[in-house]
């Protein structure tokens, strides 16, 4: 939803956020200069040199993202890495829609996008988040191909599951309430199988409530492809791989700990991050930026449950920081890292995506871009797979036995 720091929630409220109407450029004028549309990304390597130093300074671009676009590695990943990037649109009224950025993961033998649950929010239903009021005959998956708006495949959504609970229903135990309804049915159950299984909930209470920590994501499963030729183009889509962030070594360019390092600058190498969005339902997107988390939160980041999960981040906030432009229709952008080598001038990109960017908010003047680790989505995923196990299980537990089975 728009306003409350959330700058980055998508399009709602019947609001229409053109590219030159966004609000931020009234705070910063040049904020979305450092855009850089995916097929000048792809290009930059065949600029000339003058045209190269014209282009940077254009930007903003840091020496670490000038090394990126000009390693032809790099530059092939990032290709890899758009194909799977899409643009979510969900029709609210008859004028007036929401959208968002998503992408394709691994998901047993299914096509499937992530994006940010608040980018296919119902404006119907004024709690939060409530899923049962978004039809998915509503919602549609847009691919583009060569960062061109006018190559583009829709794809429709045949379900929603497996989403993170509402935001403002983040503190109710959601999960063990539709546990206890499974088991009890109409109220009238009331066996000893029924009364171990309450007393088995009890005992389980902390494990559904940290399931239930609210993450802001959730899963579009696709209606599987008939056309010959829709079937060409996504067979050349590389689902991207969901993966803890794990590189808690020294760089000269981001924080060990929550103050600086003197011995920084002497440090070889660098940590940059970059997203790939649709930012106002523009066609491709890419942009750079920094880590503006320490590592040690990152670190216990990877160890939380989520934003429920306030004790093992002693207090502070539960998810990442960055540095790197977004803006509405940016959320559920993947945010990728790569390491960059000063002394060899190495570039190195993990072929994975480590967060799911979720919002912003203006601090002191200052954009900062917030994201969640998928180290928590993928723990809050496998908890699920678990529930849905138990689910079926007290299902049939409660499940009356017919008399000629007695």
């Amino acid at each position: 939803m728009l306003g409350g720091g959330e700058f980055d929630s998508g399009f709602h409220e019947n609001v229409k956020f053109p590219w030159n109407d966004c609000w931020k450029l009234k705070v910063d004028a040049n904020y979305h200069q450092p855009y850089i549309p995916l097929k000048d990304a792809l290009g930059f390597r065949r600029l000339s040199s003058d045209d190269k130093a014209k282009f940077v300074k254009d930007k903003a671009l840091a020496e670490e993202d000038k090394m990126f676009l000009s390693s032809e590695e790099a530059v092939n990943c990032l290709e890899r890495f758009s194909s799977a990037v899409a643009c979510i649109t969900v029709k609210l009224t008859r004028s007036s829609q929401a959208y968002g950025t998503g992408f394709f993961i691994r998901e047993n033998n299914e096509d499937v996008v992530i994006t940010n649950s608040h980018s296919i929010e119902s404006s119907q239903s004024g709690i939060g988040i409530d899923f049962r009021l978004v039809k998915p005959r509503d919602v549609r998956v847009t691919s583009f191909y060569n960062g061109k708006g006018s190559s583009q495949e829709t794809r429709k959504v045949a379900r929603i599951e497996r989403a993170s609970p509402p935001d403002k229903k983040k503190y109710k135990n959601v999960l063990e309430d539709s546990l206890k309804g499974n088991l009890h049915g109409d109220g009238k159950l009331d066996t000893d199988d029924v009364k171990k299984c309450d007393v088995a909930l009890e005992l389980l209470s902390s494990y559904f409530s940290r399931r239930d920590a609210f993450l802001d994501y959730a899963l579009l499963y696709l209606l599987p492809i008939e056309n010959d030729d829709q079937k060409a183009k996504f067979a050349t889509v590389k689902p991207l791989e969901m993966k803890a962030f794990d590189k808690l070594e020294n760089f000269r360019n981001v924080s060990s700990f929550g103050f600086p390092d003197p011995r920084s600058l002497k440090y070889p190498r660098s940590l940059r991050l970059l997203a790939i969005s649709h930012p106002h339902r523009a066609s491709v997107q890419v942009s750079f930026g920094g880590m503006l988390s320490d590592l040690q939160h990152v670190y216990f980041l990877n160890m939380s449950h989520g934003q429920n999960d306030t004790g093992m981040l002693n207090g502070k906030k539960p998810f990442v920081e960055h540095s790197i432009t977004t803006c509405n229709g940016s959320s559920g952008a993947p945010i990728f890292a790569f390491v960059v080598n000063h002394e060899t001038d190495e570039v190195k990109v993990d072929e994975c995506v480590y967060f799911l960017h979720f919002s912003g908010d203006n601090v002191e003047g200052q954009f900062r871009g917030q994201a969640m680790p998928f180290s928590t989505i993928i723990r809050n995923l496998e908890l699920q797979a678990m529930h849905n196990k138990l689910a079926a299980a007290l299902a049939e537990v409660g499940t009356p036995v017919k008399d000629e089975e007695q």
